[in-house]
């Protein structure tokens, strides 16, 4: 894909997926273990966090970002629930999984996750409709950046 965001050393150039460079990702220091995106939405993404500290008096435990090799060793640890390596919203640095981190005990039902899913939409995340409940893949825990094309077009300039 090409970088179409807002760094000028990399806008426009071609970058791969769990392979992208320190220049556009960001890390937030306002979760438990550091979350790491793209640089973007880090803003956005600590607002998340800091709401939910709020609201439940813990900080959220949320992984980002993921290489390639981490991509690959996933799926072979967890077959049926990773993604392919390198087509991963983790890989773009555009999807995050989180934990209840000691607020209750996760799931649809939690209110953790209801606070989540009514809360993330604000600050650009979400978690999307395979993801769901009654979707495909379930995973109450995985959100992701609404519009990946405001950072990434494809190389033959079509969006998948």
């Amino acid at each position: 894909r090409i970088y179409v965001g807002s760094n000028p050393t990399w806008k426009n150039k071609i970058v791969y997926n769990g392979q992208l460079p320190d220049g556009i990702l960001g890390k937030s220091n306002l979760t438990k273990y550091g979350t790491i995106l793209i640089n973007e939405t880090v803003p956005l993404f600590n607002q998340i966090a800091t709401a939910f500290q709020a609201k439940f008096g813990v900080k959220l435990k949320a992984s980002g970002f993921r290489t390639y090799d981490t991509q690959v060793s996933l799926k072979k640890e967890k077959p049926k629930l990773a993604a392919t390596a390198g087509t991963s919203n983790h890989g773009w640095g555009l999807a995050y999984d989180w934990a209840p981190n000691g607020a209750d005990g996760g799931g649809f039902g939690s209110n953790t996750y209801k606070w989540m899913k009514q809360n993330a939409p604000k600050y650009g995340f979400h978690n999307p409709k395979w993801a769901q409940e009654t979707g495909s893949k379930p995973e109450w825990w995985h959100f992701e950046w609404v519009d990946r094309r405001k950072f990434f077009s494809n190389v033959s300039g079509k969006q998948k």
